[in-house]
């Protein structure tokens, strides 16, 4: 009897999102390059967000921030949202709502 086919489950949302916050001048930070990576083979395993600040924050003490998380395979449905809240001389990151 030949298996029935298997329903993949939609996305209302795309499951990593951030916002980028300059908290020294109280907005959203722009124009910073953004690189997301996921491991590869099905294996649990880190994601790697590396984030390019050096340019937004002229003169800052940072260049970039990489941001290694992990997504359990109990977790592949959940959205993931990663504010990051930064400033010339300091960086902030969380899991967000």
């Amino acid at each position: 009897m030949p298996k029935a086919p298997r329903v993949l489950r939609a996305r209302a949302r795309l499951p990593i999102t951030t916002l980028l916050l300059d908290v020294s001048k109280g907005c959203p930070a722009g124009g910073i390059d953004l690189r997301l990576e996921m491991s590869k083979g099905g294996e649990d395993g880190p994601s790697v967000g590396e984030i390019d600040i050096g340019k937004y924050c002229h003169g800052g003490f940072f260049l970039y921030v990489s941001i290694v998380f992990e997504i359990k395979e109990t977790q592949k449905w959940e959205h993931f949202h990663v504010p990051l809240l930064l400033s010339p001389f300091s960086i902030t990151a969380y899991r967000g709502s």
